[in-house]
């Protein structure tokens, strides 16, 4: 974090509606990496504890996809209202391919 660095709340949004905030004890800046993000997110149990590399985050439309990039990267955090921040969360499979696809259903 970065001295004079404004903090960040974010709010994350499941599809199911739900919706809850991080980062309002200032631990997301706008520098913070997207793998920091999702893990909060990862730790907290109204996602799930899902974990991070099965999370999606998604801003504006817009897959947060490199998680070594950081908000501020993605346009996240660059107003001067740096409150109502929505990043929906869809929860996927692992990130690794499935390569092993022998189910026999045809």
């Amino acid at each position: 974090m970065t001295a004079g660095e404004p903090t960040l709340t974010l709010t994350i949004r499941l599809s199911s509606s739900s919706r809850f905030d991080i980062g309002s004890c200032g631990s997301i800046t706008p520098s913070s990496t997207i793998q920091h993000v999702k893990d909060l997110i990862s730790q907290r149990e109204e996602s799930g504890m899902c974990a991070s590399d099965r999370q999606r985050l998604i801003y504006k439309g817009r897959i947060l996809s490199d998680d070594t990039r950081t908000l501020l990267d993605y346009g996240i955090g660059t107003g001067n209202d740096n409150s109502g921040i929505v990043l929906y969360l869809v929860k996927g499979g692992s990130s690794a391919p499935n390569t092993n696809n022998t189910s026999g259903n045809v």
